[in-house]
């Protein structure tokens, strides 16, 4: 991967998703959709995990737009959710 490049994933159904990028690779998360499940920052170094938002159940999901900047220590989690797949994207910076 380069800098620019799109990043995203989306989950199987009732799976949580986690992005930690390579070492040296920072990105910033855009967007992040869940139904019912939270979002999450954890610090791999800290052993440690940081709440970032709760994501409504609503029929069709929650999307919630962000600049959210992660890296190989700090990464993204989304926890698992109740019947429906979860997704983020975003884009390399560093």
């Amino acid at each position: 991967m380069v800098v620019g490049d799109v990043v995203n994933g989306v989950s199987a159904v009732t799976t949580a998703l986690s992005f930690q990028p390579a070492v040296g690779v920072s990105v910033c998360i855009t967007s992040v959709s869940a139904y019912n499940a939270w979002v999450r920052i954890n610090d791999s170094a800290a052993g440690t995990t940081a709440l970032c938002a709760g994501m409504g159940a609503l029929g069709a999901g929650t999307n919630m737009n962000t600049k959210m900047m992660i890296t190989n220590s700090v990464y993204l989690y989304i926890d698992s959710t109740s019947g429906q797949s979860t997704h983020y994207t975003g884009i390399q910076i560093a």
